[in-house]
């Protein structure tokens, strides 16, 4: 994960194991290689953005950071966050909303 990838430069992050994430690695695996390498130049810009909207995730500091993607039932239920990005060490939580094309709204 591009967003894995710029983070740990910095500091420890995890991603979290479970099957929303199983779910998106498989459906981008299905993407001829050249749609990968352009979604993770977009990834990789996007990350950019979120660092100078929320120093937190970059902040110098010893603590873990936690990276999620939430399964889709919890959209069904109102909670539309896609990815979840968590520092427990402080009790702070930043979800996102991702959408590419989508016809739902």
């Amino acid at each position: 994960m591009v967003l894995e990838q710029e983070i740990s430069q910095i500091k420890p992050v995890e991603i979290v194991k479970n099957s929303s994430l199983s779910a998106a690695k498989k459906a981008f695996d299905g993407f001829d290689k050249e749609t990968q390498a352009s979604f993770k130049q977009s990834a990789r810009a996007g990350a950019l953005k979120i660092f100078e909207a929320e120093p937190r995730i970059v902040e110098e500091t010893k603590s873990l950071l936690s990276l999620s993607l939430q399964k889709d039932s919890k959209g069904e239920n109102g909670d539309v966050r896609d990815l979840l990005i968590v520092r427990e060490d402080i009790l702070w939580e930043l979800g996102i909303s991702i959408k590419r094309k989508s016809y739902g709204t």
